[in-house]
């Protein structure tokens, strides 16, 4: 094997550890995430389901609940929007360092994801 050929398959393999570092870490992030939303859900509920409690704290807690889930499912969608910007920004970083060498191909790479990323947020 010759020296070229190595170097640019331990690239492949560094980068690959890279890709595997990033996804873990979002993947302990969003099941940290999901332990959270669910401890901070069995919190809401115990403390509605407190004895002695009114019928107008009920609809307090019922309506303070409902408010409740709705943040958490907007929280979520935020999450999914991260996660996927994170996604993004390894795939741009990749295609940018094995681009680097070549004037052409960067350009050509710049241009197309300059477009991705227009649209993705239009």
């Amino acid at each position: 094997m010759n020296r070229e050929n190595v170097s640019g398959a331990d690239k492949q393999v560094d980068r690959k550890r890279v890709q595997n570092r990033i996804a873990q870490r979002c993947c302990r992030e969003r099941r940290l995430t999901h332990v959270r939303r669910l401890e901070s859900l069995a919190k809401v509920l115990e403390s509605s389901n407190v004895a002695g409690v009114t019928e107008n704290e009920e609809d307090r807690y019922g309506t303070l609940l409902r408010a409740h889930l709705k943040l958490l499912d907007e929280h979520k969608e935020l999450e999914e929007a991260l996660l996927r910007l994170r996604k993004k920004l390894l795939s741009v970083s990749s295609s940018v360092s094995s681009a680097a060498g070549n004037t052409d191909q960067f350009n050509d790479f710049f241009a197309e994801s300059s477009r991705e990323m227009v649209t993705d947020f239009v």
